[in-house]
């Protein structure tokens, strides 16, 4: 079902009122962190992935079968003619992540990383 280290794999997920969700996720693991960046196309996806993050974040857990230490989870906005990468952190209790907050990737150096990442993978899975 999930295929690390490939391309973008579509997922379902629970929202918060648990109704499946369509999501697209890559993950990348090495020796320290599992990161997940999932895609929203659009404000719509936007949106739902912010009211559910907690929700979401969990089950990413699970599936990526990683632990709270290990996940970072990054939402790449591909929309209104622009991208843009968001880091979503958590106060993670156990395997409970509260208190989300996204916070703007701005610096240069963490965009180059993370997009020659996904192009690196993208292009490794073609």
């Amino acid at each position: 079902m999930f295929s690390k280290n490939s391309e973008f794999t579509p997922v379902m997920l629970e929202n918060r009122l648990g109704q499946p969700v369509e999501a697209e996720i890559l993950l990348h693991g090495d020796a320290s962190t599992d990161l997940v960046v999932i895609r929203s196309k659009d404000s719509v996806a936007a949106r739902r992935l912010s009211k559910n993050i907690e929700y979401f974040a969990r089950q990413l857990l699970v599936l990526c079968e990683s632990n709270s230490e290990r996940l970072h989870l990054v939402e790449w906005r591909e929309f209104e003619d622009r991208e843009c990468l968001w880091r979503w952190r958590f106060n993670w209790v156990g395997s409970c992540p509260l208190e989300a907050k996204a916070i703007a990737i701005s610096k240069a150096g963490h965009h180059k990383y993370i997009n020659g990442l996904l192009s690196s993978l993208t292009a490794a899975a073609a």
